[in-house]
C-alpha cells in the first residue's frame, strides 16, 4: 500500500492510479529513478567485482599484464558495445519478435564464426574476434528482447513461467551434451 502525503490517496494492490494528483505523478517517478538508480550501482559493482576476480586468478597463475590481456580485454569490450547499440533498437523488435529472433539467431552464429576463424589471421585476430563478440552482444540483446513476446504467444492462462523453466532447461540440457561432447 502506498499513500500520497499531499492528497492521502492511498493505492492499494489492483487499485487504479490518481489522474488529479501531480505529487503522485513526482514521487512515482522519482521512484522510477531510484530503482534505475540501483540497478545501474548494482551492476556497476558486479562488473567491479568480475573485474578483480578475473585479475586476482590471473596474478594467482602467475600472469602479469600483458599485451595478450590487453587484447582479450577490448575483444571483450566490443561485446558491451554491440549491445549498447542493439539495446536501441528495442522498441522495433515488438513489431516483429519472430524476425528479430532469427536474426539474433543468425548474428550469434556469425560472431561465433568470426571468433573460431580469427587465430586463422593472427595479424588480424582483433578486428576478427572483436567483430565477432560485436556480432554476439547485438545478439544477445535481441534475443532476450523477443523472448518474452514469443513465449507470450505460447502461453495458455498462467503459465509463462513455466515455459521460460522449460526453454532455460532445455538450454541448460543442450549446453551440457555439447560440454560433455568437448571431452571425448
Amino acid at each position: 500500500m502506498i499513500v500520497c502525503h499531499k492528497c492521502d490517496f492511498v493505492l492499494s494492490i489492483g487499485s487504479r492510479l490518481p489522474q488529479t494528483c501531480p505529487a503522485w505523478r513526482f514521487d512515482m517517478l522519482r521512484h522510477q529513478d531510484l530503482k534505475v538508480l540501483a540497478k545501474a550501482s548494482l551492476t556497476w559493482l558486479s562488473q567491479s567485482l568480475y573485474s578483480f576476480i578475473t585479475q586476482s586468478l590471473l596474478f594467482a597463475a602467475g600472469l602479469r599484464p600483458t599485451p595478450a590481456q590487453a587484447t582479450a580485454v577490448l575483444k571483450d569490450g566490443m561485446q558491451h558495445v554491440g549491445k549498447l547499440i542493439c539495446s536501441n533498437l528495442g522498441a522495433r523488435m515488438d513489431s516483429e519478435p519472430k524476425l528479430w529472433r532469427i536474426l539474433a539467431d543468425a548474428l550469434y552464429d556469425l560472431g561465433t564464426g568470426l571468433e573460431v576463424l580469427s587465430p586463422l589471421c593472427p595479424h588480424l585476430f582483433l578486428e576478427m574476434a572483436g567483430l565477432g563478440n560485436f556480432a554476439k552482444g547485438m545478439a544477445v540483446v535481441a534475443a532476450r528482447a523477443t523472448r518474452l513476446p514469443i513465449y507470450s504467444s505460447f502461453a495458455k492462462e498462467g503459465n509463462l513461467s513455466d515455459l521460460f523453466a522449460k526453454g532455460e532447461a532445455i538450454s541448460t540440457l543442450f549446453n551440457v551434451l555439447v560440454w560433455e561432447q568437448g571431452f571425448n
